[in-house]
């Protein structure tokens, strides 16, 4: 084991280079510390306390640290209140834990001039991130899990089975840490592991084999797509005036004309429910509009034409009779109502219909809005607003509010204008709700 993972690593670090280990503390990362140390490579330690699991965090914390310590390494920790991160931006505990973990590697990387970070996961992790990915809906590059590197990223032991990986601890009488939570079948992961692929196994006991093979299969045709792409976007693709256009001649020529165009689109942010129906529309009237939160797509005569949305510029028109709005991974609702059932959830919110003055627009959030909060009688900025609800950076910037007449009615998914409030002269309620895509 240990001469296959130095002929992997042979090839892509040089002993001069520095890495960053992330270690839990579990089996898997205790074994990519001990294979690191053999290699002789010039590694440092990183631990993320997730305050998930009380003493047993606390514990796994110590307990890497004596091992950073045993081996001579340079280690970094930190700790997050990973349920309150994860409440605050409406994700999983264990999405919020990902981009935690993620963003603080970076910045350990950035500062210390570290030139790669090195990963844990193993082949059975990736078996069951392709099921995943095929469960959620995924393409080519899905369903071959995650590759061995992306960028400073490297994943070494993708080339072993845990199986090896607890045969090869138990051998160098290496001590670790047990997550109890990975025996529960409550997560999806877990269950997949606990359920799933012990059923798979007995179909084809040599799921791992195939698994790696189909991988190295999957990673071929990913590369034609990606020829192939590059190929239509040379004949058919071209830019003018800030704009892209794409011929809609190219589409023609397909069966599966939607998913063809969401491999030319992706990168502008669009979705295939998104290319679905611009291929509904694409025999209609000239003109017809779909938008990202950075991009709009026009169909025209001959081609469907991108431009960029500048931060002053109208993302999308609301008109009276609209009962929907598509943005890009989401869908917002308009409902007329009589009744109202105040909700908590900032997706939704309920306005005094006979306030607003239609067209509605919806834009991206530029220096200088102003709006009055829910249940304030002054003017607010709304980047003020948004540094109070603590919003981060990359979140601010993909803030969208709502104007009626040039006042902003709603800062979508945040706080409504008190102007626009339910009152008890309130005849008609147009009720707004956000539809995330799960995807």
């Amino acid at each position: 084991m240990q001469d296959r993972f130095n002929t992997f690593i042979g090839t892509l670090v040089s002993p001069s280079q520095k890495i960053l280990l992330a270690v839990s503390g579990g089996l898997d990362s205790t074994v990519l510390l001990d294979l690191a140390a053999k290699a002789n490579l010039n590694f440092s330690v990183a631990h993320v306390n997730f305050e998930l699991r009380g003493e047993d965090s606390n514990g796994d914390e110590c307990f890497v640290k004596e091992l950073a310590e045993q081996y001579g390494a340079a280690f970094f920790v930190t700790r997050f209140d990973t349920l309150t991160f994860a409440k605050k931006h409406g994700i999983s505990k264990q999405m919020a834990a990902r981009q935690l973990r993620y963003l603080w590697f970076a910045e350990i990387m950035r500062k210390e001039k570290i030139d790669f970070l090195m990963t844990a996961h193993h082949l059975n992790d990736n078996i069951e991130t392709s099921l995943l990915n095929f469960v959620r809906g995924t393409g080519i590059s899905g369903m071959r899990g995650m590759p061995s590197q992306a960028d400073k990223l490297i994943r070494p032991l993708l080339l072993f089975r845990k199986e090896e990986l607890q045969f090869y601890a138990k051998n160098k009488n290496l001590k670790w840490r047990e997550d109890v939570s990975n025996s529960s079948s409550n997560y999806h992961r877990n269950f997949l592991r606990h359920e799933v692929i012990p059923k798979l196994k007995e179909i084809n006991p040599s799921l791992e084999n195939t698994f790696l093979h189909n991988a190295t299969r999957f990673n071929a045709e990913e590369e034609l797509v990606k020829f192939a792409h590059q190929y239509l976007a040379t004949q058919y693709v071209s830019q003018n005036n800030n704009q892209v256009i794409i011929s809609k001649e190219v589409i023609s020529q397909f069966h599966n004309k939607a998913g063809v165009l969401w491999e030319l689109i992706k990168e502008y942010g669009f979705n295939v429910d998104q290319c679905e129906l611009v291929m509904d529309s694409i025999f209609g009237q000239s003109g017809k509009q779909f938008h990202t939160n950075e991009f709009t797509l026009t169909i025209d005569r001959e081609s469907f034409i991108i431009t960029k949305q500048s931060i002053e510029n109208q993302l999308i028109e609301i008109k009276e009779n609209d009962t929907s709005i598509e943005l890009n991974n989401c869908e917002i609702t308009l409902t007329e109502t009589q009744n109202v059932a105040f909700s908590s959830s900032p997706l939704e919110a309920y306005l005094d219909r006979d306030c607003l003055k239609f067209p509605l627009r919806i834009r991206t959030r530029k220096n200088g809005d102003l709006f009055y909060p829910l249940g304030m009688d002054k003017k607010k900025k709304v980047s003020d607003f948004l540094i109070d609800e603590k919003i981060s950076m990359p979140d601010k910037n993909k803030v969208l509010v709502m104007e009626s007449e040039n006042n902003i009615c709603w800062v979508v998914g945040y706080r409504i204008d008190d102007r626009f409030k339910i009152t008890n002269q309130t005849k008609s309620i147009l009720h707004l709700k956000i539809k995330y895509r799960i995807r």
